[in-house]
């Protein structure tokens, strides 16, 4: 109509070597998760109290860095003003 022509659509076609890559990636992939699931057997998981005192040991942890941090705010903060007077 416009002039405009639409070339064709390029041929689809699955040769030999993508056809064997595909398969190299799916049987690597499932070799991959079968070797993931072995090695999830052989880790020892926390206990319930293990991981209660971990946790609590990180949120103490956090809360102490937070105070050091806002103090060390708070004392640079006053030292700069006081300079700059």
């Amino acid at each position: 109509m416009l002039g405009v022509q639409v070339p064709p659509a390029l041929p689809v076609s699955l040769t030999d070597q993508n056809v064997n890559k595909l398969g190299q990636a799916i049987s690597g992939t499932r070799s991959f998760v079968g070797e993931v699931q072995v090695e999830l057997k052989k880790c020892t998981w926390p206990t319930r109290t293990e991981l209660m005192e971990s946790t609590v040991v990180v949120i103490v942890s956090i809360a102490i860095l937070g105070v050091v941090v806002s103090l060390s705010d708070v004392i640079l903060n006053v030292l700069l003003r006081a300079v700059m007077r």
